[in-house]
């Protein structure tokens, strides 16, 4: 026996429409965080001799000035909107491999980042593999 799912209405912080929400969810990146992505990503690669993302932690990514930020923004993923977007960062200057890792870099200032997919995916690209959407393996990303 299947029970239906409750209907209530959202409450709260979380309950936003695109309208309500406004311009305060998306923020460019700030040259300083950039430039301290970049040391960031340097100080990582000088930490661990194999680079993969299981070695990279908070510890051996610092980011001094940007976290306190970080740590503003997981407030307001956990406890506020829900939704944040920042702007402007100069992916074409990275490899995939560098991204992947500053990216890792920042989630682990803010939380703990956790396999994505049934398949482990800690990160996954947003791509068209043509694996569909239906079934156990179908992630809409891909």
């Amino acid at each position: 026996m299947t029970t239906e799912p409750s209907l209530e209405p959202v409450g709260g912080p979380a309950a936003w429409t695109a309208e309500s929400l406004g311009p305060a969810w998306r923020r460019p990146f700030t040259t300083a965080e950039i430039d301290e992505l970049r040391s960031s990503l340097t100080a990582f690669r000088r930490s661990s001799q194999s680079h993969d993302l299981d070695t990279l932690t908070a510890d051996n990514f610092p980011l001094p000035t940007h976290s306190a930020e970080l740590h503003q923004l997981r407030s307001v993923l956990v406890d506020g909107c829900g939704v944040a977007a920042y702007e402007g960062f100069p992916v074409e200057e990275f490899s995939d491999e560098e991204l992947r890792a500053i990216w890792w870099g920042v989630a682990t200032t803010i939380g703990t980042p956790v396999a994505q997919s049934s398949r482990g995916d800690v990160i996954g690209d947003v791509r068209d593999f043509g694996t569909g959407i239906d079934g156990r393996a179908g992630r809409g990303y891909t």
